[in-house]
């Protein structure tokens, strides 16, 4: 009675394997992988599409004499940039939308400042400060980025003006400071020149 209670378990055991087996092997083949029997029978499954990450804008690197900052590649043919250094209103970085730039409406985009102190930059129409720089005791700016307050496109730039205005804020987060400019998170306090 021993010898045939210890049978069954053992064929229990070897069907439960073999159910267990069988089963992994389907599972397996529905997830693109061919079990050894699927094989033996001539029965081969597709592989499973591989899962990439998606790709990652490529970007065009622009280096200025304070900070590097990157714009979507396709900007090298739709987009035009300039520094522009003042005495009084400082050094800014400008961005247009190519067609627009040559066109009387202008196609500005945005502009990144580094303005002195003395600058009230509150009288600018549409502004965001971002913070201030010190590039040596002596040097230290408000970082004012500013914006078009009229139409800068025509009918015929307005898709390639806005689909690139959209991507400023991406842009700006792009900033990278070099390392001899200390950035901080707080504006200077302005201090106009008495007139």
């Amino acid at each position: 009675m021993k010898n045939r209670l210890k049978t069954v378990w053992i064929a229990a055991a070897l069907c439960c394997a073999v159910y267990l087996l069988a089963g992994c092997g389907s599972r397996a083949a529905d997830n693109g992988v061919a079990s050894s029997s699927a094989q033996e029978e001539g029965a081969v499954s597709e592989p499973a599409p591989a899962v990439s990450a998606p790709e990652a804008p490529a970007l065009l690197n622009i280096d200025t004499d304070y900070y590097g900052i990157s714009v979507p590649a396709d900007w090298a043919e739709t987009g035009e940039w300039e520094i522009i250094r003042d005495d009084s209103h400082g050094y800014s970085l400008c961005f247009y939308e190519k067609q627009g730039h040559h066109e009387p409406e202008g196609g500005f985009l945005f502009s990144v400042g580094l303005l002195p102190d003395d600058v009230d930059y509150t009288y600018y129409p549409d502004y965001d400060i971002r913070g201030s720089v010190e590039i040596d005791p002596a040097d230290r700016f408000n970082v004012v980025v500013t914006y078009p307050t009229d139409v800068q496109f025509t009918q015929e730039t307005a898709e390639q003006y806005c689909r690139m205005a959209d991507e400023i804020d991406a842009i700006l987060n792009t900033i990278v400071w070099n390392a001899d400019v200390v950035f901080s998170a707080t504006p200077l306090p302005i201090t106009p020149e008495v007139q």
